[in-house]
């Protein structure tokens, strides 16, 4: 009789893993159907905040590029990047992401939002990853040479689909920085799978330069990885390419600098080191084991 119930405890963990994700999965999206009681204004001179019921668009140009880390991927060449943003008293859009903010004080903030997976915009061409500025990535690669590995171009794989997440994301703001805390999860059943992302973020003054620097740590979940870079039976490939990812960290740190030139413009350059783990990295679908990012222009406020 042990072993019987055994057995079924074992056959109930998937169905309550299962029961688990769409719980987490409801309580965020309930989150931002809620109205807040509370009200915030926003100071002009607050770098954290654009003032409410007022859009921001900005314009960047220069020069640029993505490397597509998959094998077969083509490189993306960046020059016209836009950024697009609306602030109301508590409900926002950014670049992309849709949310509503519950606190807005100082120095706590907590916001629920909705937004674009990044993940598809190594798969597709045409994704706000890849034309969005606030979301610019560059890849590349630094490794030593090794023996030549496994690989499948990406074109040869299955399709892989966009996934839309539901988040939940905290600011704590110091006297020297800000720390970003966001939990987030698949709402489109399409990888059924969870990330995490906390960053540090501390700015300071040269001159007329504003320089920024971002150290980041993101974990994704196993169901997302093997989701997007596992290799199994949809994608028709041999038994030697078939592949199944687990999760991982991706510690990553950024800069930013920004200086004025007129009321409008302004130089900026922007730059990102990633380090992909192995249980991405190991795919025979990625080529590099890093993702540099980067980008140089002038930028237009209007």
């Amino acid at each position: 009789m042990s072993c019987i119930k055994a057995s079924v405890m074992l056959a109930a963990l998937p169905v309550v893993e299962l029961i688990l994700k769409k719980l987490l999965s409801t309580i965020l999206l309930c989150g931002l159907l809620i109205t807040s009681l509370t009200g915030y204004a926003c100071e002009l001179a607050d770098q954290h905040c654009v003032p409410q019921r007022s859009w921001q668009i900005a314009v960047a140009v220069g020069a640029g590029v993505k490397l597509n880390p998959l094998y077969g991927g083509d490189n993306i060449p960046l020059v016209v990047l836009p950024d697009i943003a609306w602030y109301g008293e508590s409900a926002y859009f950014d670049n992309g992401e849709l949310g509503y903010q519950w606190i807005q004080d100082n120095p706590l903030s907590l916001e629920t939002f909705v937004a674009v997976n990044t993940e598809k915009a190594y798969f597709s061409f045409w994704h706000p990853a890849n034309v969005l500025f606030s979301n610019m990535e560059l890849s590349s690669s630094f490794s030593p040479s090794q023996e030549p590995k496994r690989r499948v171009d990406f074109d040869d794989a299955a399709h892989r689909d966009w996934a839309l997440d539901a988040g939940l994301r905290a600011h704590w703001i110091t006297r020297s920085g800000e720390w970003r805390l966001a939990v987030l999860t698949d709402v489109t059943n399409t990888y059924n799978g969870q990330h995490l992302d906390v960053n540090y973020q501390h700015a300071w003054q040269i001159n007329q330069w504003t320089l920024s620097t971002t150290l980041g740590l993101q974990w994704k979940s196993r169901q997302l990885l093997n989701y997007y870079y596992g290799l199994g039976d949809r994608d028709n490939v041999g038994d030697g390419f078939q592949y199944q990812a687990g999760s991982g960290w991706f510690p990553s740190i950024g800069l930013l600098a920004r200086r004025p030139i007129s009321e409008r413009w302004s130089w900026i350059m922007r730059a990102n080191y990633q380090h992909l783990p192995e249980s991405m990295r190991n795919s025979p679908l990625v080529e590099r084991n890093n993702v540099v990012s980067g980008f140089i222009g002038a930028a237009y406020q209007f």
